[in-house]
């Protein structure tokens, strides 16, 4: 059934219809941003049930495409995130405490989102 569906998106289809040589490399690449769209569709909204931040959950998912997976960093990412919002992850809480502050949703998000993207970047420059 996973693989059915897989085969429906547009990067599986352009693997097994041509070999690598024969994209071009702008086909390849946005048939992997597509694929990325697809991964990441359900992490808004915390998990679309107001678990952990759909920002830092997409984070995590790039962190490991970028070899960055210890134990350790992982803890340090999230508890680095945690402390700057109160000790809360959960995008129920976050929303909750960013309202109760007089914030609107949509600039909270993309302020996660910025943060996410710095810390991860802070974090790719230490790995190095």
């Amino acid at each position: 059934l996973i693989m059915k569906d897989l085969s429906d998106l547009r990067f599986f289809r352009l693997l097994s219809e041509h070999s690598q040589k024969e994209f071009a490399v702008n086909d390849f690449t946005a048939a992997l941003q597509e694929l990325a769209n697809h991964l990441g569709c359900n992490f808004g909204g915390g998990m679309k049930c107001g678990s952990v931040c759909g920002a830092i959950t997409s984070g995590l998912m790039v962190l490991g495409a970028k070899g960055i997976d210890s134990p350790a960093k992982v803890n340090h990412f999230i508890k680095t995130i945690s402390n700057n919002h109160k000790g809360f992850v959960n995008c129920t809480d976050l929303l909750k405490e960013n309202a109760k502050n007089g914030g609107q949703k949509k600039p909270h998000c993309d302020a996660m989102i910025q943060e996410v993207i710095e810390l991860i970047d802070q974090m790719e420059k230490e790995n190095d």
